[in-house]
């Protein structure tokens, strides 16, 4: 069986990760058996989660996940006309965002949900050691040079644009999710979690989205899925 390393249920979401979500979707869609195993980004691959392990094999990153899905047969989703800018917005530039707002938000619900197993003595110096990681990197990538009042703008129109992009579609893909909408699943999860901070409040407000996770929701999760059927 498949095992599916990734991050544990915790802020009142089945995932915190929205690559892990995102992946366990897309394993969810296909009908493939598969196991759950939470794990440390450091023992991935990559330093990263989620990884998928088969037998000898470990195949990093979400991406890389549904390409071995659909190229082997498992997984047959539609391919909606703005699937590649609708990854690209979520994946390339809305989720930096969310990674910025989390850890300046809520710092001690991330301390305590993933470092419980570091000795107590060390947990804040090792949890500190990461957050100075993840500004570095969003500093490289360019988010982190951003004031937060320029994140909410470009936001804002990225959900608006999102909301157009979907128009009166069920799904970005049509009458059935697809890649594009497990990582937009996935991302909008962590915006409903029981955390709280500007950006998740933000994308609350557009009800469009809100009423569109719901319904990739219901499609996937709230009964046994199948990538052939149609949405309600």
């Amino acid at each position: 069986m498949l095992k599916l390393h990734g991050t544990a249920p915790a802020f009142g979401v089945r995932n915190p990760s929205p690559y892990c979500l995102k992946a366990e979707t897309l394993l969810k869609l296909s009908g493939v058996p598969y196991e759950k195993v939470a794990d440390q980004p450091m023992n991935g691959p990559r330093k990263k989660v989620p990884f998928l392990e088969r037998g000898d094999e470990v195949i990093a990153d979400s991406a890389n996940i549904a390409k071995m899905l659909i190229d082997e047969g498992k997984l047959d989703l539609p391919e909606g006309p703005c699937d590649a800018l609708v990854l690209r917005t979520i994946e390339e530039h809305l989720a930096f965002f969310a990674v910025h707002f989390r850890f300046t938000y809520s710092p001690d619900e991330l301390k305590a949900a993933y470092f419980a197993e570091v000795p107590a003595m060390l947990r804040s110096f090792v949890f500190n050691k990461v957050h100075k990681s993840v500004k570095s990197n969003l500093f490289a990538q360019g988010a982190g040079r951003r004031p937060e009042e320029e994140m909410l703008r470009l936001a804002r129109a990225d959900f608006a644009a999102l909301t157009r992009l979907l128009d009166d579609k069920p799904f970005f893909a049509g009458t059935r999710p697809g890649v594009a909408d497990a990582s937009a699943h996935g991302l909008f999860t962590q915006f409903l979690s029981d955390l709280s901070d500007p950006l998740s409040d933000l994308f609350q407000e557009h009800e469009a989205l809100v009423r569109y996770h719901s319904r990739v929701e219901r499609f996937v999760y709230g009964e046994v899925a199948s990538a052939n059927k149609e949405a309600a």
